[in-house]
């Protein structure tokens, strides 16, 4: 395991620059790192802790957030899906302290790429409809090889 990051890493620094539909490239990935893990974490925190999600971003919310985070990665135009509105409300359930808490919990309860974090943190900035990775983002995003 790593062995991309590894690549990557001697690419940027050793290589040519990277492309730009490398990088383009990247996002659909990103994105659905973003969905598949942050469900993970709210599940987690909603199932086997009891945090009332609702009470976080408004009971008429969460149940539109959880759908679009769930069916997002099936669906070809996931690219499209993440829309500055949900950006927000991830932004939202990320601040709170009781998701907070349960992001500690990774690793001996549940599995998250530890990566998640640095997306959360920038989920506005990559819900924007122009995004476009960093270096740092194109490093952190975790394709399964």
């Amino acid at each position: 395991s790593g062995k991309s990051t590894i690549f990557k890493q001697m690419k940027i620094n050793y290589g040519k620059p990277l492309e730009t539909d490398e990088l383009r490239g990247v996002i659909p990935h990103i994105k659905k790192n973003i969905y598949d893990n942050f469900l993970t974490v709210l599940k987690y925190a909603s199932d086997e802790v009891g945090v009332d999600l609702g009470a976080i971003v408004g009971s008429d919310r969460i149940d539109g957030i959880l759908e679009a985070l769930t069916t997002a990665p099936d669906r070809p135009d996931t690219q499209t899906e993440l829309t500055p509105e949900l950006g927000q409300d991830i932004a939202t359930l990320w601040a709170s302290e009781e998701i907070k808490a349960v992001w500690r919990m990774r690793g001996k309860k549940y599995q998250a790429l530890d990566s998640l974090e640095h997306f959360l943190v920038d989920i506005e900035r990559i819900a924007e409809p122009d995004y476009f990775p960093t270096t740092e983002d194109y490093l952190l995003n975790r394709v399964r090889s």
